[in-house]
């Protein structure tokens, strides 16, 4: 991906003006361009250092930050398991379930509550952290449905063993539907090593530095979780945008 400050004819008007060029290779092999007043990049900043080529290029220590800073859970992986009922809570449970260190994902909760809390599915979630987590889980194989990241047959049997070593075999072998899941260490648009990884630790306190907002000077804004100081989770996304 290319993004250039270009000086355009204006449409119907003969004058020049200023404008921001968006490249990139379309399916034919050649290239698709937009231009327009202002770009918003939202993709991580190492992402963006990693992947975008910027142009006139981004002043050296705006690019070293960008490269420094680890994506907010970019080394995580998430299984979802979907339930024809929310088991546990007719149980009196959370969902909330420390698991066996052996086990595909480290912790569990609740991530649909069906009817009661006014939520279509009836959903556990699980997660866990790291480069070797993400490719456990990656060993399974690819996904059975791409597009909604349904997990293949192998993976599905591993987490009923996993969540059955905590709720009981029978009712989760009985309740489940269908399990998904997903390791962001293999999205091109979430991850890139850059300076190593994130290191094993939490990354959140490179977040908000003024070199990942501060804008150049034709056109180009930053947004996303890692350019807000209120990082985390959603709340950095919103609030950069």
């Amino acid at each position: 991906v290319r993004v250039t400050a270009e000086t355009k004819k204006k449409s119907g008007g003969g004058g020049e003006g200023d404008g921001v060029g968006d490249g990139d290779a379309d399916s034919g092999g050649g290239v698709t361009e937009i231009i327009a007043k202002f770009a918003i990049v939202a993709v991580p900043p190492r992402v963006a250092a990693a992947r975008v080529a910027f142009s006139p290029p981004l002043p050296s220590e705006q690019l070293a930050r960008m490269s420094a800073t680890a994506t907010w859970a970019g080394d995580w992986c998430k299984v979802v398991a979907s339930f024809k009922t929310p088991f546990w809570r007719a149980n009196g449970d959370s969902g909330v379930a420390q698991m066996p260190r052996s086990a595909l994902f480290s912790v569990t909760w609740e991530a649909g509550g069906g009817d009661e809390l006014g939520e279509r599915g009836n959903c556990l979630a699980g997660v866990n952290f790291g480069k070797a987590a993400c490719a456990r889980l990656d060993s399974f194989g690819p996904h059975a449905d791409p597009a909604t990241g349904r997990s293949p047959a192998a993976l599905r049997a591993a987490v009923v063993d996993d969540l059955a070593s905590v709720f009981g075999r029978e009712v989760i072998e009985e309740q489940l539907l269908e399990v998904y899941h997903q390791a962001w260490m293999g999205e091109p648009l979430t991850w890139d090593d850059g300076d190593g990884g994130n290191g094993g630790g939490d990354p959140r306190g490179m977040y908000g530095h003024k070199l990942l907002r501060r804008p150049t000077g034709w056109g180009v804004h930053w947004a996303g979780t890692e350019t807000e100081a209120a990082y985390g989770h959603v709340e950095g996304a919103v609030m950069a945008g």
